[in-house]
């Protein structure tokens, strides 16, 4: 039996993450063990910032100045006060009459500290210059020593610099070294290769003239031309949409672990996010309504910087770019009269919805003006807009009152604060998500109906589906894994919308790690909303998806709890099974094995590759299967995953043997020389000629062997 290593390298696994916090002090436990959900109101907080016409702070406000209401319906002002950041005040309570709230002599940071972390995503040379200016005008405004700041870098990953601090120093030298980091050296020239590109193909969508030969005949070199800058300018569209896609999704998991953990600690909490716009993939626009819902829970105003100041584009021309070309694909359908769709015409619908959210400010806007910050951009000087932050930071009004919410049921409760003054400007939270809390955290809208499932009796079971926890090691050799959920998409409803020629599925996925105390330790979800032209409608759902989540757990035993839910439908499944943590390995040791459905190529420049994900290596991305059955076919092959962890300070090289068992006995063996390991890893994936294989069920064993101790992994497959 031959094996053939078709790629292997190291990978460095670097996230910020943690085990979910403890629950509030609401939360019971069944008898059971099971934690049941938050169903009591809570005390909502607010911090408003009051500025007349002119831009400057009203500080004269009482509480019966103030008019608020939540979803409509008049609320109570339960406390109040006046915060300024030079003072340390005492933790809001109820007060009679809403009068402030008396001020504490001597400063204490646990009582009334201000946190401000500075998030940086992937700036050009001239953004830098902006960013760091604007960081010294903050740390020139105030002094105090409750103001403490925190440096994140987010590039496909978290990442920190500096943590939370008050010496202006070292937040400096983060920042300098955030900034120093170089971008592409070739993006400004293929942007104007490609503006030249997007001028030809418009011109031959609309049917310009193509010139004539001597002979009056086409001029095929032209027309070859025209057919060359189309298929270049695919190219780049197809890796831009997949690099926004990609980048957007690492945005927005950056900032919603920047955002929910900061519940744990009181006063005034600001993000400033500074980025060259942000885009949001329409699949992912639920996750961003959570993450302002989860900042607005917790106190958190997200001020959004456009870095690049005043350019001399318009925003919305990769709106009007897409927008542009879809027109044009779908003119060419309708005067094609033959020959293949191609795939510019078939993701025409696609790049129209896209369109809409590729103006790299609308997001960020949204973001920032919804958690009581507000957008900076468009201006080469952020001196006097650096300022109001300060002021915001160092000067507002806080508010709490308790709304009576009835049911839970995840429906946004908008905010309306109002005052008695002709001139005021208010600038507060927008409102919240009606959700109950587990562990600490706001279930997520998506997660609601899935939490019911799980708590179902009995489990249902509508949904065909798969899963699993593969079981791997982080850089310092400590356990970590991850969560594999396989769905075929032939169980999922299909709606179809025959005036818009499209489809649209929408379901959702999630894994929760139970403790043997049947205490929630991790859970992770995903929603996935899709939609397509109708007619692709049988090759979509003759698909699976596949979703992969890195989850770090300590050693023990767990239950895993895997849930599928179709809201076109309404129905769920539900799984449990059994998870073995191990303690961390001293000699060498070897991950779980998993069969590759398939490996998606590294991505191009100048996207790179999500480090913190187990499958991801320098060859490019795992998609692990999860079906046991292969098929035999003549040219097909079978190929396996699996993670070599060498010892350290071992004096030998690790040494792998790869066997084939049917009926314990070994049909086949192998003994390939391992690559050097890069990190602490080896990643390795071995394939076999499916040709090789009987009809019958196997055993993959997998042993690596260095200074005399060995460890053992194995997995199972059924060939037909």
């Amino acid at each position: 039996m031959r094996f053939y290593r078709l790629a292997a390298s190291s990978f460095l696994i670097l996230l910020l993450s943690g085990i979910a916090p403890p629950p509030p002090a609401e939360a019971q436990q069944s008898a059971s063990g099971d934690t049941t959900l938050t169903t009591t109101s809570q005390e909502v907080l607010l911090d408003v910032v009051v500025r007349d016409k002119h831009g400057r702070q009203i500080k004269d406000l009482k509480a019966s100045d103030f008019e608020i209401t939540d979803a409509g319906a008049p609320q109570s002002i339960k406390a109040f006060r006046f915060v300024s950041g030079s003072e340390a005040l005492a933790p809001s309570s109820p007060s009679a009459g809403g009068t402030v709230a008396p001020a504490i002599a001597v400063v204490d940071p646990l009582r009334q500290i201000r946190l401000v972390t500075l998030a940086f995503e992937r700036l050009g040379p001239e953004a830098r210059v902006t960013a760091t200016k604007a960081v010294d005008e903050l740390l020139n405004a105030d002094n105090s020593p409750n103001l403490l700041f925190a440096v994140f870098s987010i590039d496909q990953r978290l990442s920190i610099l500096q943590q939370y601090t008050n010496d202006r120093d070292k937040i400096r030298k983060a920042v300098a070294r955030v900034v120093s980091t170089s971008s592409s050296l070739y993006k400004s020239e293929s942007d104007q290769i490609e503006e030249e590109l997007k001028v030809e193909s418009t011109m031959a969508a609309a049917g310009a003239t193509i010139p004539t030969n001597s002979n009056g005949a086409p001029d095929g070199g032209a027309a070859a031309a025209a057919a060359m800058a189309q298929m270049t300018l695919n190219m780049l569209q197809l890796n831009q949409t997949l690099d926004r896609t990609q980048a957007g999704r690492s945005t927005i998991y950056a900032l919603k672990s920047l955002i929910q953990e900061q519940y744990r600690l009181p006063g005034r909490k600001t993000v400033l996010y500074f980025t060259e716009g942000m885009y949001v993939p329409p699949d992912y626009k639920n996750d961003l309504e959570s993450v302002i819902g989860a900042a607005n829970r917790f106190n958190v105003s997200v001020y959004g910087i456009d870095a690049r100041g005043l350019t001399t584009f318009s925003q919305n021309a990769a709106g009007g770019s897409l927008l542009s070309q879809s027109v044009s694909s779908s003119r060419s359908m309708q005067t094609q009269r033959s020959g293949p769709v191609t795939r510019d015409q078939a993701t025409a619908g696609d790049r129209s919805e896209e369109s809409i959210r590729a103006n790299s400010q609308n997001s960020l806007a949204d973001l920032s003006e919804h958690t009581g910050g507000f957008l900076i951009a468009n201006n080469n000087d952020l001196k006097g807009q650096l300022r109001r932050v300060a002021e915001d930071i160092d000067t507002h009004y806080e508010i709490s009152y308790t709304p009576a919410i009835e049911k839970f049921d995840g429906s946004f409760r908008k905010i309306v604060v109002k005052v008695n003054r002709s001139d005021a400007r208010i600038q507060t939270r927008s409102g919240y998500y009606a959700l109950p809390y587990s562990q600490g955290r706001a279930v997520a809208p998506w997660e609601m109906s899935m939490m019911s499932a799980v708590n179902a009796n009995p489990l249902p079971k509508a949904i065909p589906f798969r899963a699993s926890d593969v079981r791997f090691q982080d850089a310092t050799g400590a356990p970590e894994g991850s969560v594999v959920i396989e769905v075929p998409l032939e169980g999922i409803q299909f709606d179809k919308d025959e005036a818009a020629k499209a489809y649209r599925v929408h379901f959702s996925v999630m894994a929760i790690f139970r403790n043997q105390q049947g205490a929630i330790e991790k859970r992770v979800s995903q929603d996935v909303p899709r939609q397509g032209p109708i007619d692709r409608i049988d090759a979509f759902r003759a698909g699976r998806f596949i979703y992969t989540q890195r989850v770090s757990l300590p050693a023990g035993r767990y239950t895993l709890e895997t849930v599928v839910f179709d809201s076109n439908s309404g129905k769920a499944s539900v799984k449990k099974a059994a998870v073995i943590v191990p303690p961390s390995a001293k000699g060498p040791a070897i991950s779980g094995i998993s069969l590759v459905r398939s490996v998606a190529p590294p991505s191009a420049p100048p996207a790179q590759p999500d480090s913190s994900d187990p499958f991801v290596f320098d060859g490019g991305k795992v998609t692990p299967a999860l079906d046991e059955t292969v098929k035999r076919e003549a040219g097909g092959a079978l190929s396996f995953y699996f993670t070599v962890y060498p010892a350290s300070g071992a004096k030998s090289d690790p040494a792998l043997t790869l066997e084939f068992l049917q009926d314990d006995k070994v049909v086949g063996r192998a003994e390939p020389k391992l690559p050097s390991a890069k990190g602490g890893k080896i990643p390795y994936i071995a394939s076999s000629p499916l040709e090789a294989f009987k009809p019958g069920q196997y055993e993959i064993r997998a042993i690596v062997r260095q200074d005399g101790a060995s460890a053992s992994e194995h997995a199972f497959v059924n060939v037909e």
